[in-house]
């Protein structure tokens, strides 16, 4: 409901935040024109500075990177509001970061620097205080962003001290500089929508700068801008997909009516058991409990009674059954626990103990908000209810830190992001390869358990215990992940990452071939469906040597696309060419030429029938809207110079912004839903036992007013 209210407000130009995000856009261009500003000393000043603590700082930190990503010119810092508080004070409330790289000679604002303090409650004690030393510097352009407008942090920016702030705030209340996500003051301190609304919210701030980048794109300002109005728009369709994910994930739609979902019913499924693995301790130690009071209570230790009662005991020893009745008072509780995994459909012979939940994603945003999540979710738990928590990112820190910690008391929940595009293909690809490195550590059941979370529905089950696929149907086609799933012979277009990296490699060595054929404006009738033949290239290995197409109709006939640039009227034939000699290759080339040649029958296998059709329809669509290009359908022609003819290498570049655009404004949010969902039914479980229950929406860190704790004062 959250994100539908946020897309609405963001369609009205009218908006506060629509108003707000002109006036940061502008802000961000005026910045851009001045250039870097350097001090005497040779420091660099911020151009855009992002502020606030905990969740906020991470969500801040995922925008100034795709800030960065977006307009790469720009000088963007990422920093704790305690920090900033530190920094901009004098004399004893002077605090310097050791560990950083910022101190009193490096920390400086460019001329008409652009600082966003984010803060979901508003009243964020370090924040406010940040923001309000900010205010004192009146070439700064302070923002800030609030789950609602009746907030501390919005009066400090409406109001100012002395008259050099009074100055600043004639300026400033000209044009808007707040900005709200929607989801109104929030008690409970384990944050899932406030989180998802502040992400949603800045996603959208990122567009509004790039869409006012491209309105002010002219040659005199000296910017380059690579982005185009059809930019904007793929990036939008991009945005709003995040709505009907979110609802398959939580299983309700906007209007807050249930929606059937396989998706939530997985997540919740998964929740459930392992739920189980936090509820172990306590159903042992329950019935354990049960099972001592009654028997010591009556008298009736089963064994002994047993025997009592067959009349056997005189050719028994008197101390054999009350030795039995002794083992079993000793390891009851052990086996309780293998018969509850037995009935919950769990591993058997797992360490008896709590249980430790490894958060591991490739953004490290889910990483750090997951983590904070689920330990103010089980905060307030008891020992028999308790699990220790820690988070990591999948492709940095987490095999050198947490695999020698990888015994079987470890649940590893994975996100992964989706191979199929181009530029996530190597970054799946790193994720698994630790969790491969994580599991076969320990041999048998004696490793980790494995759930993974994704937009990719491929998984190896040797690896995970159980793959929840995220749906993907509202989300745009991209050109890579078209061209991948032409490639591929399955209906579903499933695939790991190592063979979707393959096949981008073999699809940028076939487009170069096309480019040299239809430089000259000549392009084969591909009408036919034609398949992709690879044997003319297995002579040498190289795929860029050899391109032919045969129609699936008449297995006869071969079009043989030349090397070289052809007349439209003439097609000579392709002299034949000797197997090239490896001799007059360096190593690099080589070893390229002999991996081509591995990948040759593996590429063949998975190829199909519209293959290089839709090649060349991707080509096609992406260099007319990149390049100005017209396609004549009738002629099968390209009307364009051939200078600006590229090969399918250019094509995947000119996409990596987009998909990167999608994977952390939206695939990674999506991922965060899910585990939000996942892990609020596991924990909600152990929230319910009987005499120990807990309140999962609070923590014993609440103060008496409202505010957060801040271990940085304002003096003075």
């Amino acid at each position: 409901r959250i994100l539908h209210k946020i897309d609405n407000l963001w369609r009205d130009a009218r908006s506060l935040n629509r108003s707000s995000a002109l006036h940061f856009a502008q802000r961000l261009h005026g910045r851009q024109l001045a250039g870097p500003a350097l001090t005497e000393a040779g420091v660099r000043g911020i151009d855009v500075l992002v502020t606030g603590v905990e969740g906020s700082l991470w969500v801040g930190e995922q925008f100034a990177a795709d800030l960065s990503r977006l307009f790469p010119g720009l000088y963007v810092v990422p920093l704790s509001s305690n920090l900033v508080l530190g920094l901009l004070q004098d004399g004893a409330g002077y605090m310097e970061p050791l560990q950083g790289r910022f101190n009193k000679d490096t920390f400086r604002l460019a001329p008409g620097a652009v600082c966003l303090a984010i803060s979901q409650s508003g009243t964020t004690y370090p924040t406010v205080w940040a923001t309000r030393l900010l205010l004192r510097d009146p070439r700064c352009h302070v923002f800030a962003m609030s789950g609602h407008m009746d907030t501390v942090l919005r009066e400090t920016l409406s109001r100012g001290q002395g008259q050099q702030q009074r100055q600043a705030l004639q300026q400033h209340q000209q044009q808007p500089s707040i900005f709200t996500s929607m989801v109104g003051v929030r008690p409970a301190e384990a944050s899932t929508v406030a989180t998802v609304a502040m992400q949603h919210t800045l996603s959208h701030l990122l567009l509004e700068c790039v869409a006012h980048a491209v309105d002010l794109k002219t040659p005199e300002d000296g910017l380059e801008c690579p982005y185009t109005a059809q930019d904007v728009s793929d990036m939008q369709q991009v945005l709003e997909s995040l709505l009907y994910s979110a609802e398959k994930s939580c299983g309700v739609d906007f209007r807050g009516a249930a929606t059937p979902s396989v998706v939530h019913e997985e997540l919740v499924k998964t929740g459930a058991r392992w739920a189980h693995h936090v509820t172990e301790a306590y159903v042992a130690t329950m019935l354990a409990a049960l099972y001592v009071y009654i028997t010591v209570t009556f008298g009736l230790p089963p064994v002994s009674t047993v025997f009592d009662w067959s009349h056997i005991s005189p050719l028994v020893p008197s101390w054999v059954p009350h030795l039995l009745d002794a083992h079993i008072y000793v390891f009851i509780g052990v086996a309780i626990c293998v018969a509850h995994r037995l009935l919950t459909g769990r591993r058997l012979w797992t360490r008896f103990s709590s249980r430790s939940v490894v958060v591991v994603d490739s953004c490290t945003m889910n990483a750090k908000l997951i983590v904070a999540y689920l330990t103010k979710l089980r905060s307030l738990s008891s020992r028999l209810t308790t699990f220790s928590v820690f988070g990591q990112n999948g492709t940095d820190s987490f095999v050198h830190e947490m695999t020698h910690l990888t015994t079987s008391d470890t649940l590893i929940a994975m996100g992964l992001p989706d191979c199929r595009i181009a530029s996530l293909a190597s970054t799946q690809s790193a994720m698994l390869m630790s969790l491969q490195q994580a599991k076969f550590i320990k041999k048998g059941s004696a490793g980790i358990e494995a759930v993974t979370l994704g937009q990719n529905p491929w998984f190896d089950e040797r690896l995970v215990s159980q793959h929840i696929a995220l749906p993907t149907c509202a989300r745009p086609a991209f050109v890579s992940q078209n061209l991948l799933s032409t490639s591929l012979t399955s209906a579903d277009a499933t695939c790991p990452p190592g063979l979707a990296i393959t096949v981008y490699e073999h699809l940028c060595h076939t487009a170069l071939k096309v480019s040299r054929a239809t430089s000259s404006g000549t392009l084969p009738n591909l009408l036919g469906a034609p398949r992709l033949d690879l044997s003319l290239a297995r002579h040498n290995g190289d795929i860029v040597g050899h391109v032919a197409m045969k129609p699936m109709r008449d297995a006869h006939a071969v079009i043989t696309v030349p090397a070289e640039s052809v007349d439209g009227s003439s097609v000579p034939q392709e002299p034949e060419m000797a197997p090239p000699s490896e001799r007059g290759l360096d190593w690099e080339e080589q070893e390229a030429q002999r991996e081509h040649m591995r990948a040759l029958p593996l590429i063949e296998e998975y190829l199909g029938q519209e293959f290089l059709h839709t090649v060349f329809e991707a080509w096609r669509r992406q260099r007319s809207r990149a390049m100005g290009t017209v396609w004549n359908a009738s002629r099968h022609t390209w009307l364009m110079p051939s200078k600006n003819m590229q090969g399918m290498q250019q094509v995947l570049e000119s996409q990596r912004v987009l998909e990167y655009f999608y994977e952390s404004r939206v695939g990674a949010t999506e991922r965060l839903v899910g585990f939000m969902v996942l892990f609020h039914r596991m924990v909600s479980s152990a929230s319910r036992v009987p005499y120990l229950g807990f309140a999962m929406d609070r923590t014993e860190s609440r103060l008496r007013i409202a505010s957060t704790p801040a271990p940085v004062p304002m003096r003075g």
